[in-house]
């Protein structure tokens, strides 16, 4: 829940410089929701539960849980293609991103070539 504090601290700035913060989770449409609702996220959210999303971008954490997968804490940085441009993804999931990092990060994928199929 950290991680979504710090996204939600620059989502202003980002939205200023024309980019988005979109969160990806496998909950219900339902429970993410009223998650947004209680942190007070102002970006959108993407209720992933079949992990369509989750497994087209690799961050399905197998078993995280006895018998149950979870997804990895993850930051995708997306050119205006849509391809990605970087990725930060930590070591250990207690480590959360720095405002300093998703900055640099999206300025970075602002820079980035869009790439040609």
């Amino acid at each position: 829940m950290k991680q979504l504090a710090v996204a939600n601290s620059i989502y202003p700035d980002i939205k200023e410089q024309g980019g988005e913060i979109v969160a990806i989770t496998a909950g219900s449409p339902e429970e993410v929701k009223a998650a947004a609702d209680k942190l007070g996220l102002k970006f959108s959210f993407l209720a992933d539960p079949d992990f369509q999303a989750v497994d087209a971008y690799g961050l399905r954490h197998k078993d995280a849980i006895p018998g149950k997968d979870a997804v990895r804490p993850a930051t995708l940085f997306l050119r205006a293609d849509g391809t990605v441009a970087s990725t930060i993804q930590t070591e250990n999931y207690r480590l959360t991103d720095t405002p300093e990092m998703l900055q640099k990060g999206f300025a970075e994928a602002l820079a980035a070539p869009v790439t040609s199929p």
